[in-house]
């Protein structure tokens, strides 16, 4: 059986790729191999364009045997495609040693992926932790330096406005993979701004490794903790926009899942989405009270204003309204 020293080169990619490096290459032979690691499959594939786009070719034959070696070159498993894979990849390894230590732990679990596109798509985070930095966003307090923000709550949120205060190993966690020793490393952080400090849980290099510049090496976030008990003044955009959701449905029962409303604004009128609805009444309204003000108030504050789209209720508007502009032919 033909035998292949690697050692990895990158972690994997958006298309569950590793790409893993021959350790002494031949000339007119590849230099490189893919591991497809979707669901730690672990499958060895011949791969187009390694260090570019990296696009599986077709997979390595089953007479092949890969020899998995950390940076020193130093075997730590070996198999080939006949085998079952002895190696998942990295974040699998990381995420059931925490799952065996963290039930002595309190922590928040968050869904990183979730929250990525929630940001992306709506401008809106679903991790609990950025709800509550949220909560002291507040403009009345730090006006100046929310407005240089332009709107944008991850900047608030994010590393640009916290740095590491303290650092704190937890006790037998450290495990090793590919030669390398890793541990679990609970990392204290605070807000530059407001002064709030919370927890993160982070896998780190054993012992940790922290640089002047960059702050800890960390390898995966694991979750967080804060003070749930203390809170700002402020909602987060995701929260005000489902509680006031909630409201609309509950005074203007949706007919079926697909129904919408007509929102008259003016002298025109809108067929929108109650999310949609929402977020008009909101508009940037994130204090604490007056979203509670309105709405405890939104039934009158919305009548003759708002209607569930029917045939029924556009007749009913273009008789309170005599020459309304129904926008896009809602009222057709």
């Amino acid at each position: 059986m033909k035998e292949i020293k690697v050692k990895k080169s990158r972690n994997e990619d958006d298309n569950y790729v590793e790409l893993w490096k021959v350790i002494d290459p031949m000339k007119g032979v590849p230099q490189y191999y893919g591991r497809y690691t979707y669901k730690d499959e672990g499958t060895w594939y011949y791969v187009s364009d390694p260090l570019g786009y990296c696009e599986l070719d077709r997979a390595v034959e089953n007479d092949v045997m890969f020899i998995c070696c950390d940076d020193s070159g130093k075997e730590c498993v070996r198999y080939s495609n006949r085998d079952a894979n002895p190696l998942p990849k990295f974040e699998s390894v990381m995420k059931i040693r925490w799952e065996k230590i963290c039930k002595n732990i309190d922590f928040n679990k968050e869904n990183i992926t979730a929250n990525f596109w929630s940001e992306s798509l709506n401008g809106e985070s679903t991790m609990s932790v950025n709800q509550w930095l949220l909560s002291f966003m507040d403009p009345d307090l730090y006006g100046k330096e929310i407005a240089v923000m332009c709107g944008y709550d991850e900047i608030w949120t994010g590393s640009w406005h916290s740095k590491e205060i303290g650092y704190e190993d937890i006790p037998e966690t450290e495990f090793i993979y590919l030669g390398h020793r890793y541990q679990f490393t609970k990392v204290t952080r605070k807000h530059k701004i407001c002064g709030v400090e919370w927890n993160e849980f982070v896998c780190t290099d054993s012992p940790h490794v922290v640089s002047k510049e960059y702050g800890i090496q960390t390898y995966g976030y694991l979750g967080n903790w804060y003070d749930k008990t203390t809170t700002g003044t402020m909602f987060d955009k995701r929260t005000v926009r489902m509680m006031v959701q909630a409201e609309l449905q509950k005074l203007y029962p949706k007919e079926n899942k697909y129904s919408k409303l007509l929102f008259v604004s003016g002298n025109y009128c809108y067929q929108k989405s109650y999310e949609d609805v929402a977020k008009e009444l909101i508009k940037n309204e994130l204090h604490k009270n007056m979203v509670h003000d309105l709405i405890s108030h939104l039934k009158e504050r919305t009548q003759n204003s708002i209607f569930v789209s029917s045939n029924e209720n556009r007749n009913k508007v273009k008789k309170l309204y005599p020459g309304i502009y129904g926008y896009d032919y809602c009222l057709w």
